[in-house]
């Protein structure tokens, strides 16, 4: 009988042995991810007048952004998209209910408070572009739209309470690009063409008024040719800057080309002068016989509040009455989809650049661009310092980033906003600055199995998701829970030689679990 018992004790002590070391292996690899690995991504949840929305595959178009303090508006689908973009939209689930498909729209993410609002669809094209925004005091925005090729097709106002009205009536043989757009006394003014015609409509609230014809400089003429850059809005007097230069030129080395500025009719002031030779090869174009027959776009139109949605050489940037050029950090780069910080009267342009060598890049207080560190990603500086990795999440990078862009944070540092809401906080010295803590991570990991289920396209979040759910509680948990469940029914009983035998049994059961389950819990980890 004794060797029984001794038998018995053995067993027992085994069978208490491996459950331990089993269960402080699973506790090991818990705490070492969390220190180890950067926290999951956030992300926003989506909004809209029906109530909160499942997640869903949301395309935005790929710039611009702008930035209201840590307020982010972009233009995006307020659905599922189908593969061919021109399809219907799917219909999307609330907690409300089903609601019928609806078109693109501004989508406003608050970063800050984690949330995205789908409050102002729109009846526009989803492959149509913001020409022109400005915000008034009141914090309304004022929206142009257009087509690919500038031809401006609607004009909204923006409630930033929800709600987007067209402000209906404009001249249907209104033609030329929208050169500025702004809020006055007068109500909402909008500046259309480039050299003739260039006409300015006033919209008081109630109905547009006739277009008020612009009065370029006195110059400009078979001789002399002249280029709106931009237009912008000073104690509510439209100020046009234009580039003037001579048609015939004989040596664009000797050639200058003047900037006027002044208010329609004038006087014009020229205010400073390029060398013809000096610009970009896209910025103007000579014939074989020496005659200019172009100038392009030299200029950021920012303080007009409008958008350039491609510049192909350095443009210039004005700020506060002076400019200077911007310089790309790199050759053979485009200045393509920059964004922009709002604020009642302007936008300050945050330049971003396009080049065949790197993803998409933004110029905020230094150039920063992002890459694959190779266990995840890293914001860098283009002549510089390289963050640490701040995700794991990969999805920042499909498409070449198209869906990405890095932005200022209100108190500094910078905010990551990529697919489908996800995002994070960027400190000054290029770290993670919301890291999330255990519990958070915890909730993440499960909630993620509902979310990446519609965003990724593997499997993992598809298949046995009741199994891998279950494997986090049941390898951590499941014994120490064993263990108190067993210290209250003896004490319950008041019998505490029962302890021993349930304790055997409940680390038995328990490795009888973690062998089923810790294959799941492994993988889990990995993505935890």
């Amino acid at each position: 009988m004794r060797a029984i018992a001794r038998k018995l004790d053995t067993t027992t002590i085994l069978i208490f042995s491996i459950a331990f070391v089993v269960c402080g292996v699973a506790w090991m690899r818990f705490f070492w991810v969390t220190a180890s690995n950067p926290s999951p991504v956030r992300y926003v949840e989506y909004a809209d007048a029906q109530g909160t929305l499942d997640p869903f595959v949301q395309d935005c178009a790929p710039g611009p952004s702008f930035i209201e303090d840590d307020a982010i508006w972009r233009f995006c689908s307020y659905a599922d998209a189908e593969d061919d973009p021109s399809a219907q939209l799917q219909e999307v689930s609330t907690q409300n209910g089903v609601r019928p498909p609806e078109q693109w729209g501004l989508v406003r993410f608050d970063l800050e408070a984690g949330e995205a609002s789908l409050l102002w669809p729109l009846d526009v094209a989803a492959d149509s572009q913001i020409l022109a925004l400005a915000r008034a005091e009141s914090g309304d925005l004022a929206v142009a739209w257009g087509s690919a090729s500038d031809q401006m097709t609607a004009v909204y106002r923006i409630d930033p309470a929800g709600g987007a009205e067209r402000l209906e009536g404009l001249p249907e043989d209104l033609t030329g690009r929208v050169s500025g757009l702004a809020w006055s006394a007068r109500g909402l003014e909008l500046v259309i063409g480039e050299t003739d015609p260039l006409v300015v409509l006033v919209h008081d609230g109630s109905a547009w008024h006739d277009p008020e014809p612009v009065i370029g400089p006195a110059d400009c003429g078979p001789e002399t040719l002249c280029k709106l850059q931009m237009a912008h809005l000073d104690a509510d007097v439209w100020y046009y800057l234009f580039t003037s230069a001579p048609v015939q030129v004989d040596d664009p080395a000797a050639t200058e080309v003047q900037i006027l500025r002044g208010p329609s009719g004038g006087p014009f002031d020229v205010v400073d002068s390029l060398i013809l030779a000096d610009l970009g090869g896209d910025q103007y174009t000579l014939s074989d016989e020496g005659q200019l027959l172009r100038i392009g776009d030299l200029f950021d139109r920012a303080p007009g509040n409008v958008i350039n949605w491609s510049l192909s050489a350095e443009p210039f940037l004005l700020h506060g009455g002076t400019w200077e050029q911007v310089v790309s950090p790199e050759n053979n780069a485009s200045f393509y989809f920059s964004n922009y910080e709002v604020s009642t009267g302007s936008l300050r342009w945050i330049p971003g650049l396009n080049s065949s060598s790197q993803l998409r890049a933004w110029q905020i207080d230094q150039w920063l661009t992002l890459k694959s560190s190779g266990d995840g990603i890293v914001v860098l500086e283009l002549d510089g310092e390289t963050g640490e990795t701040l995700t794991t999440d990969d999805s920042f990078l499909e498409n070449a980033g198209a869906q990405t862009s890095i932005l200022p944070a209100s108190n500094g540092g910078y905010w990551l906003l990529g697919p489908n809401g996800a995002y994070v906080r960027v400190s000054e010295s290029l770290e993670r600055a919301d890291q999330l803590n255990i519990l958070e991570r915890v909730k993440r990991a499960y909630e993620n199995f509902g979310r990446f289920e519609t965003y990724q396209d593997g499997n993992y979040y598809r298949e046995q998701k009741a199994l891998k759910m279950a494997a986090f509680p049941l390898v951590l948990l499941s014994l120490p829970a064993g263990y108190v469940l067993v210290f209250f029914v003896a004490q319950a009983r008041r019998n505490k030689r029962a302890w021993v035998p349930l304790l055997a049994r409940i680390s038995a059961i328990y490795l009888v679990v973690a062998t089923v389950f810790m294959w799941w819990f492994w993988e889990l980890m990995d993505r935890f």
